[in-house]
């Protein structure tokens, strides 16, 4: 139905009507002006009357299913909603609306937003869906229906100016044509009783979620494909990004009984094609719930994607911008007003009274901050017309007034804020906590602190240190920051946290330094609405101080009045750091602007920023760690326990933590092969032959004892020899270097506690060692070691009297090692008649035959690094400068029982004087 106008014309017919009694013209002129016209006369019926307006049928052109579908994919609106509309009465509004559709949208103009919305209120069937119905339909921009417009308010007489179809010719026409995809047009009628949740089949629902609904289901209905809108569909795209870091945990997790029933496990190739192929909205929101499930029950941190309402609409309307509209007019329908009605009225109302009473406390409670007649005393509330007391609102505002204008209260409360941890006041009757356990991430740090880090990196924990400091004086001084000294700290990054903006200067913070392990971060500046948080909370603060220790009722009051004020602000008011750093900035030396994700605790928003820069230095990246738990220092110490030391682990050894361990970390590390032997083995290890080749040449230099702090200033860190940065730690050298001790190809020298039992670790006795961290601090020097002159052919022999084939590869000099191939018979006759004596239980050196063969193996050892007692000998495996063996004789030449060398008899090489030989019956 459509009212039009009117004018009161007097009847054609009137003057013919003169009966008998004849009224005079003045009369009849007078009767004319006040006869009314018929309602025929008023209103124009259409053949066809809507009787109900409903947003989602009639903005698009429809008349079937299909009609509506294809409509919707062709931006084709509804042309007699247009028709039928009156524009008159709402033209302010539409003015409005399209004034701000219309307007160019610049997103690097922070100052001039042209986000907004509207709350549209009146009686039922008054035509509000109508009204909702054609904002929808003019903002598709069909030409069409801005035709009907332009007709319409021609026969209004409307000017150009006037009219509301300049709107389309000044900009919704370009947004609408050509390469732009127009205004993306969202709607829902949600059919509720009122507040509170909305939703009659499907009450308990967020209104967000409704809004993401709506949103993904006209994007399928225009462009056919899907768009992820929620936290977990998010997630499942950003995973893509991760999957070759996570793929072995994810594939395992999938498949835990502990996290899916036998019906929900899935193989993870079966997942990875849902998550990107599936066209329904369920199975990939699904898949993304998984994900979200492995984030935090395997990898026990929160993914960092936007979940609170405004963050997650936010990404909504970015999403779109980036898919090419011009952006979003979201359009919801009947949401009824629940003021006193029951708490569950939409749930069939089975609340009692009790219930009611909590429900509407809570609004008395929202009245009562407010309203300064609204007070709460004890559990009642108390309206006072006139007031009276204190005006807490009133003190709020001016003490918010002097924050304004003063830098220290907002310094001291963004000081607060940063390091929030919970906020604790004590009154004369209660401690109450204002901050209602709220923490930042940055407490503990804040506002110029620091302390020590461990995160997770390829699997293996690394140590660094977190600083905040204030990064912008720091810069504009131009003083100095601690250096990053791995070898003496172990420490492998450093961060440092600005505590207030200081822009690009970060950047020029990190070329200084030069040190691309170390990050610089600073936060952006706070926006017009944070800083309004930020001046409440600094007024709270000075309404707390000045009240606190007052013992008066009004001190009571406004102290109540903050607390009730902060249990609902205090989470916005953290916010703002949060908020304020996500928007900031990290650079390293190398990465002017690495991208990052602010969800989480400090240490999860650093971890994969960590991970970045020092995969793009360090050699060790390629050592990927998949135990049971992370790489540290109490895992490398039970792996040396459990295979370095003894060089293998018997078959029918009962498990234990240093063999779990050496099951958990020897392959990674290099030191085992999977050949089922179990044996150390460190062939192809690029880490042992650098670290080995690099003693060789220190050695050949003449450096006969190196240090151990050498060594590790050149393993760990930066700057390693052949212009590599290894980035070892300190305990994965110190695998190495005992793994190069078990092959008998270095002794290392012991200082300190660590030689309260020995002096020195090499072959001979790395077996018989507990190793713990002491034992490992302890060492002091590296020594090389060579065999002597002949080894090769003593070699077969000592490997079969010690049961140890790896003596067969101890090097006899630089790039030389023993053939397999040499024949017993070239073995020297004294070390022959050893063997002999010792098969045989026979006497020699003082040694015999204990029957027990780790001792037998154990005196072995012994015998080839003893000294001779009676000129002072060296061991037969010497380090380099030391006199041993090979410097008593010629190669394959073996000196003979009383045979005189230089006045030293040395019979069997070994380093002490022969027995004389003992009758003993023939065998």
């Amino acid at each position: 139905m459509r009212l039009s106008g009117h004018e009161i014309n007097q009847p054609p017919h009137v003057a013919d009507e003169s009966g008998p009694r004849e009224s005079s013209v003045g009369a009849v002129r007078m009767s004319g002006l006040f006869k009314r016209q018929t309602l025929d006369q008023l209103c124009e019926v259409p053949d066809e009357i809507i009787d109900v307006y409903v947003v989602e049928r009639h903005i698009w052109q429809g008349g079937s299913v299909d009609d509506e579908a294809e409509s919707k994919r062709k931006r084709r609106a509804e042309p007699r909603t247009v028709r039928d509309f009156l524009i008159d009465p709402v033209r302010s509004l539409l003015n409005d609306v399209l004034r701000q559709l219309a307007m160019p949208y610049n997103p690097s103009d922070k100052t001039n937003p042209i986000g907004q919305g509207w709350w549209v209120q009146a009686e039922f069937g008054s035509g509000k869906s109508h009204l909702l119905s054609v904002v929808g339909a003019l903002a598709l921009g069909d030409k069409r229906v801005w035709d009907i417009v332009l007709d319409l308010e021609t026969k209004n007489k409307k000017g150009k100016r006037e009219s509301i179809h300049n709107f389309y010719e000044n900009g919704l026409a370009k947004k609408s044509s050509g390469k732009s995809k127009g205004i993306f047009v969202a709607v829902k009628t949600l059919v509720g009783q009122g507040g509170g949740t909305i939703g009659v089949t499907d009450t308990g629902r967020k209104l967000t979620e409704y809004i993401l609904d709506a949103v993904q289901d006209q994007y399928h209905a225009e462009t056919g494909r899907t768009i992820s809108v929620y936290p977990v569909e998010v997630l499942a795209g950003r995973f893509e990004e991760e999957l070759d870091l996570y793929y072995k945990r994810l594939a395992k997790f999938l498949k835990d009984p502990k996290h899916f029933d036998d019906n929900e496990q899935i193989e993870i190739d079966e997942f990875l094609d849902n998550s990107r192929n599936s066209k329904k909205l369920t199975v990939r929101r699904d898949c993304g719930q998984k994900l979200w499930d492995f984030y935090r029950k395997e990898l026990k941190t929160t993914p960092d994607i936007p979940r609170e309402a405004e963050a997650v609409l936010k990404h909504v309307v970015e999403t779109l911008i980036a898919s090419g509209f011009e952006g979003l007019l979201l359009i919801l329908d009947e949401i009824m007003n629940s003021v006193m009605e029951w708490a569950d009225h939409d749930k069939g109302q089975k609340a009692d009274i009790k219930d009611n009473l909590d429900h509407y406390e809570v609004l008395l409670d929202e009245l009562a901050k407010e309203l300064p007649q609204v007070k709460k005393v004890g559990k009642n509330f108390v309206f006072t017309p006139e007031g009276g007391g204190v005006d807490v609102k009133k003190l709020f505002q001016q003490a918010r007034s002097l924050a304004e204008n003063n830098e220290v209260q907002q310094r001291d409360a963004w000081h607060q804020l940063l390091g929030l941890d919970g906020w604790e006041i004590k009154t004369s009757i209660l401690t109450m906590d204002l901050a209602r356990s709220t923490r930042s991430i940055f407490r503990g740090i804040a506002p110029a602190e620091q302390k020590d880090a461990l995160v997770e990196w390829h699997g293996r924990t690394i140590k660094g240190r977190v600083y905040m400091r204030d990064l912008l004086d720091i810069a504009s001084r131009g003083q100095a920051l601690p250096p990053l000294n791995t070898a003496d700290t172990d420490h492998d990054f450093a961060v440092f946290i600005g505590n207030r903006p200081c822009g690009d200067k970060v950047t020029g913070l990190a070329k200084k330094v030069g040190d691309p392990r170390v990050l610089f971060w600073t936060p952006a500046p706070l926006t017009v609405q944070e800083k309004d948080r930020l001046l409440d909370f600094a007024a709270y603060r000075e309404l707390v101080k000045d009240h606190l220790h007052k013992d008066t009722e009004d001190a009571k009051e406004v102290i109540q009045w903050v607390a009730n004020r902060l249990r609902d602000e205090i989470g916005s008011s953290a916010k703002i750091v949060t908020d304020s750093y996500a928007r900031g900035q990290i650079s390293a030396a190398d990465h002017s602007n690495l991208s990052f994700n602010c969800q989480g605790e400090l240490l999860a928003v650093l971890t994969p920023r960590i991970g970045q820069v020092l995969d793009a230095v360090y050699e060790s990246s390629k050592i990927e760690f998949d135990g049971p738990a992370s790489f540290d220092d109490a895992e490398a110490i039970k792996l040396i326990n459990g295979i370095v030391k003894t060089g293998d682990i018997p078959k029918g050894t009962k498990p234990n933590q240093f063999t779990s361990a050496a099951d958990n970390y020897g392959y990674v590390l290099g030191i085992m092969k999977k050949d089922g032997t179990k044996r150390l083995n460190t062939s192809g290890n690029e880490f042992v032959e650098d670290l080995d080749e690099w003693i060789e040449t220190q050695t050949t230099h003449g450096n006969r004892q190196i240090s151990v702090e050498s060594v590790c200033k050149n393993f760990t860190g930066l700057g390693g020899p052949n212009d590599k940065n290894y980035g070892l730690s300190r305990r994965m050298i110190d695998i190495y270097l005992l793994c190069l001790v078990r092959e008998g190809k270095l002794r290392i020298l012991l200082s300190g506690k660590g030689a309260a039992t020995t002096e020195y670790i090499d072959y001979t006795n790395i077996a018989d060692l507990t190793f713990n961290a002491a034992l490992l601090n302890s060492k002091t020097k590296v020594q090389r070691l060579k065999a002597p002159e002949g080894w090769p052919v003593l070699a077969p022999y000592a490997a079969i009297l010690l049961d140890d084939e790896s003596l067969k590869s101890i090097p006899v000099g630089k790039d030389r090692r023993h053939r397999g191939d040499l024949a017993p018979a070239q073995c020297p006759g004294h070390v022959v008649r050893l063997y002999l004596l010792r098969l045989a239980g026979g006497q020699d050196h003082g040694t015999r035959r204990s029957g027990d063969p780790q001792e037998d193996q154990g005196e072995g050892r012994r015998l080839l690094s003893s000294r001779s007692e009676d000129q002072g000998g060296s061991p037969l495996l010497a380090a380099p400068g030391e006199e041993g063996w090979s410097g008593r004789r010629a190669e394959g030449q073996a000196p003979q029982p009383g045979e005189e060398s230089g006045k030293r008899q040395r019979p069997y090489g070994v380093g002490s004087k022969a027995p004389k030989p003992t009758a003993r019956p023939a065998r």
